[in-house]
């Protein structure tokens, strides 16, 4: 069985569309907190139309087996789930920052592999559990203080 896809640029899967009558709803409420007649549906970003640099960094042998450099796994984890993480993923396609590599640790073993290779080496690692930060907790840093930038997803 293949796994659903999660929506690289918002919440929920790749597949699903908003139903009408729930688009509906919320063009409703938000024009009226707004005080706008109408909102102008955005069209939504699609991967092929991103194009993402290369990874800044190559994982060890060592520990390729929890990474990926999948484009689709660092257009997913290039930003948060916050409204204005939203707005530069939909509005500004801004994809120019995303983190070299995600990773997928299992095991503390591998926890502990991934952030001495960090440490050893320069790469920013950055846990990102669910990317709810409101704060850019969770984006790749946009300075060059690092070689490269690690994101990494705990499921243990």
């Amino acid at each position: 069985m293949t796994e659903r896809k999660r929506s690289f640029y918002g919440w929920g899967y790749a597949d699903y569309q908003l139903p009408a009558e729930e688009l509906a709803w919320f063009e409703r409420a938000w024009s009226g907190l707004f005080d706008v007649a109408r909102f102008e549906p955005a069209a939504m970003p699609r991967a092929d139309e991103i194009t993402l640099r290369a990874p800044r960094v190559a994982v060890p042998g060592a520990l390729a087996a929890v990474c990926t450099t999948e484009k689709h796994e660092r257009l997913l984890h290039s930003f948060g789930r916050s409204v204005h993480d939203l707005a530069r993923m939909i509005h500004r396609r801004d994809f120019s920052n995303p983190p070299d590599v995600v990773a997928y640790p299992k095991t503390e073993q591998d926890i502990a592999g991934l952030l001495d290779w960090c440490g050893a080496n320069d790469v920013a690692a950055i846990p990102f559990g669910g990317g709810s930060s409101v704060v850019g907790g969770v984006n790749p840093p946009a300075y060059e203080r690092y070689k490269g930038v690690l994101l990494s997803l705990i499921h243990i």
